[in-house]
């Protein structure tokens, strides 16, 4: 008989979460111009914190900020780096959700989110992150690849380029913020990892959400190496455990409002990584919860502490 492996497993919640009824009634108040930016940055800041205090009570090893006034994945950023950010409204992937595509008419470069400067088109006031100073922290990013790959560009502009520009940015921000932590989403990556990605695998302890992961996109001579690499199968989890530090596994329905057996998705990430020789895994969600009634999203996040050590 082969050697019992004893796995420690962690969770981590990131991303869009949903609103409170209180929150969407403030933002349409705020679009009325009934209420002040001010006003509606404090309280949606004010929710952040909340959620933040929930995450961690609910046992989550690791949470991102909720990101309540991003609209979508990639405004902040957009609003933060580009200069005439939006074009048209595209859907998100297989979805009924969809997001403002950014305008990429020049090459980004960092600027300054501004509460005073905001519009429901762009992005809504309040922090770009709230953080509660706990090692359980972890700010949040869209993957480059998945910025570009969502974005309508000028075809004069050079793909690389862009992508470098947006690097820059990115390592400005994880110095600016202090970030220790960091989640980058990639929804629709390249064919091949980006190699400036190994720049930001070595600023900061990264959690790597990558749609479709297969030997291939490393290549032959790449050596990026994210701390945790999330898989979305068994199949995705090998390439994970040999790729990241702490591989993970996205074993919660981000897009059901069925609620899982905690006690069953311990016994599955134990087993997927006792049968890899992995002693420490890290288990999430399949996408993030902005897609779920919030009552649900919150039952969701208590499995996902419980699921975790």
């Amino acid at each position: 008989m082969g050697k019992l492996i004893m796995v420690k497993i962690e969770s981590i919640e990131y991303g869009l979460y949903p609103r409170t009824e209180t929150a969407r009634l403030s933002i349409s108040k705020w679009e009325r111009k009934a209420l002040d930016h001010h006003s509606l940055g404090k309280l949606l800041d004010d929710e952040k914190r909340d959620l933040l205090n929930y995450f961690r009570q609910s046992g989550v090893n690791y949470y991102t900020d909720p990101l309540i006034n991003w609209q979508d994945i990639l405004r902040m950023v957009a609003s933060l780096s580009l200069d005439t950010p939006f074009e048209k409204i595209s859907r998100y992937r297989e979805t009924n959700t969809f997001y403002r595509q950014p305008y990429i008419e020049s090459y980004p470069v960092i600027g300054e989110i501004k509460e005073e400067d905001s519009t429901p088109d762009s992005h809504l006031p309040g922090s770009m992150y709230v953080n509660d100073n706990t090692d359980h922290y972890v700010h949040f990013l869209p993957g480059i690849e998945s910025f570009v790959n969502m974005s309508l560009a000028s075809p004069e502009l050079r793909r690389e380029r862009i992508m470098d520009s947006l690097l820059e940015i990115y390592l400005d921000l994880i110095k600016v913020n202090k970030t220790k932590r960091l989640l980058l989403f990639e929804p629709y990556p390249d064919t091949s990892i980006y190699h400036g990605y190994q720049d930001i695998f070595d600023s900061a302890q990264v959690f790597y959400i990558r749609y479709g992961i297969t030997e291939k996109i490393f290549g032959t001579t790449q050596k990026v190496k994210p701390y945790s690499l999330i898989a979305g199968n068994e199949a995705e989890l090998r390439v994970s455990a040999k790729h990241s530090e702490v591989p993970g596994f996205a074993l919660i329905d981000s897009q059901n409002t069925f609620l899982e057996d905690p006690r069953k998705l311990r016994e599955r990430a134990a087993k997927a990584s006792s049968s890899l020789g992995i002693e420490k895994i890290l288990v999430t969600h399949t996408e993030y919860l902005d897609f779920l009634p919030r009552i649900i999203a919150d039952k969701k996040v208590q499995i996902i502490g419980k699921v975790g050590d």
